[in-house]
């Protein structure tokens, strides 16, 4: 839903986890109606609303979470595109400080609060981010990849996604695997025992996306079919 008319509307706003579906925080709105979307205190709402959701990033082990199989929660791949998350870092190099409000960057972007809140957490993911207080900033990782050429982001990106636990668990089992391939419906199995059966094939799905674009691995459509790039076969 987008942020901004619930704070238009609402007088409270509920924060569910995605899992278990656990109620997070609640947000008391105590603004009077009619509500002036254009001020202060009706911004200040948006921006707080937005810290609630947006969080605060934790150290790299909590934010990466476990691999599949091991103890601890398997976080799930953002369901974002590369150039989006590349838009995103782009934006925030181009501002002072290499910083800015969350709930501004919505009409910034162009795009809704869900799909923002999506594409902060994978640059959370990747390293290439931090945010506290409802603000994101750029990494220096993040702002090396942001004036990258295109082959120096694939290089980046790469480096990254194999310390993300759910690529390096499934870049191992193609390693292990006979002849470095794995069909599609082996993963998505696996992953239905950590995930329920459509947000597995989710993570499957966004898993060949990345894959393919860091060069790290490859899938065939027609036979459904991962396979390991050569070069990443011969990596330790």
């Amino acid at each position: 839903h987008n942020i901004e008319e619930a704070v238009f509307m609402a007088d409270r706003i509920v924060v569910m986890d995605k899992s278990p579906g656990r109620v997070v925080s609640e947000v008391k709105i105590d603004l009077p109606h009619p509500r002036n979307r254009k001020s202060a205190p009706f911004l200040a709402t948006i921006d707080r609303v937005y810290a609630t959701l947006a969080g605060q990033t934790e150290a790299e082990s909590v934010e990466l979470g476990s691999a599949p199989g091991e103890p601890g929660r398997t976080r799930p791949l953002p369901d974002v595109g590369i150039n989006d998350l590349a838009g995103l870092l782009e934006r925030l190099d181009e501002m002072p400080n290499k910083r800015a409000d969350i709930y501004r960057l919505t009409e910034d972007l162009k795009v809704d609060s869900n799909h923002l809140l999506a594409l902060i957490e994978a640059a959370e993911l990747l390293g290439f981010a931090s945010v506290a207080q409802g603000d994101i900033s750029l990494t220096p990782l993040g702002e090396t990849f942001a004036e990258a050429s295109i082959l120096g982001r694939k290089a980046i990106f790469a480096a990254r996604l194999r310390r993300v636990p759910l690529f390096r668990w499934l870049l191992s089992m193609l390693k292990a695997s006979h002849r470095q391939q794995l069909d599609h419906a082996v993963v998505q199995t696996a992953l239905e025992l950590e995930f329920p059966p459509e947000e597995a094939e989710r993570q499957v799905e966004i898993a060949i996306q990345w894959g393919r674009y860091a060069e790290v691995l490859a899938y065939d459509d027609a036979e459904e079919r991962f396979y390991l790039e050569p070069a990443e076969g011969t990596k330790t």
